[in-house]
């Protein structure tokens, strides 16, 4: 009941849309008609001269029918699952499973350092600076 309801509604919905796209494009041809009369009647032509349909168009239109969400979901996941194995298989090309141990030999040597000058000794040269510069704020 519901589902042929529904189809009911969809089917009306679709007519009207192209009920209004027919409407549209009769529309367009006209006024492209009327600017091309206008434009023939500017170069000197007369009222009875025949500016056609130019540019004719055909529309092609290809209905099929089935698809449906069920099929575009099956097809999803077997995309994905291709994918998903075949970059698996291609790290595993690119990259052994079983690459060989990186050694290194590292030495470790410390270096005491003594600082030319103390913190403290440091902070009076910058305050020092900053008063000569004229950067001193109280």
């Amino acid at each position: 009941m519901v589902e042929s309801a529904t189809r009911k509604i969809v089917s009306e919905k679709t007519k009207v849309q192209s009920l209004l796209h027919n409407i549209w494009a009769h529309d367009l041809s006209n006024r492209l008609k009327m600017r091309r009369k206008s434009v023939a009647k500017e170069m000197g032509l007369g009222d009875d001269w025949d500016v056609g349909t130019f540019p004719s168009s055909t529309v092609t239109i290809n209905e099929t029918s089935g698809g449906g969400l069920l099929k575009g979901a099956a097809l999803a996941a077997g995309l994905m699952a291709g994918g998903g194995t075949g970059g698996f298989l291609l790290s595993d090309v690119l990259n052994p499973s079983d690459p060989q141990p990186v050694v290194e030999a590292v030495q470790e040597i410390v270096e005491e350092s003594v600082p030319e000058v103390t913190f403290n000794e440091f902070m009076l040269e910058q305050q020092l600076k900053q008063k000569l510069e004229g950067e001193w704020v109280d």
